[in-house]
């Protein structure tokens, strides 16, 4: 729906102020001595899906993730050594988890109320009236 002129100004500003962001980012993962490429990080980014749940009166968070391919790259490994290879990448942070601590943030438990998603996202979330309608009209 870009069709007139200030709508393409303002789409263009968008797409610049997100590789602006995205680029800030991977700047950051460097510092700290964690580079991702620009795929991983939007990868990484749309792995992370919450779903509020309400339940006995409050509002809970899920953390979901998408399916993933884990044996992408692994197809020629015994199932010995594919079960060492993915033990090993249990012990390592996840992708999404490096993002978060590098921005200073602290990734959240799969289930979590609202308080407790406020603190990890570094805003304050005490009640169910900072939700957004939109949100709330979900429930």
């Amino acid at each position: 729906y870009v069709r007139n002129s200030n709508h393409i100004k303002g789409h263009i500003l968008i797409c610049v102020i997100a590789l602006g962001i995205l680029k800030l980012l991977q700047w950051k993962l460097k510092e700290a001595g964690t580079p991702l490429s620009i795929s991983e990080i939007v990868r990484a980014l749309n792995s992370a899906t919450t779903v509020p749940i309400k339940s006995a009166n409050e509002l809970m968070f899920l953390q979901c993730s998408r399916p993933q391919n884990i044996r992408k790259g692994l197809e020629r490994l015994t199932q010995e050594e594919l079960k060492a290879e993915l033990s090993g990448r249990r012990l390592q942070p996840s992708q999404l988890e490096i993002l978060f601590k590098t921005v200073g943030l602290v990734p959240p438990a799969r289930l979590v109320n609202i308080k407790e998603m406020g603190r990890c996202l570094g805003v304050r979330l005490t009640a169910e009236d900072s939700i957004p309608e939109l949100l709330k009209d979900m429930l």
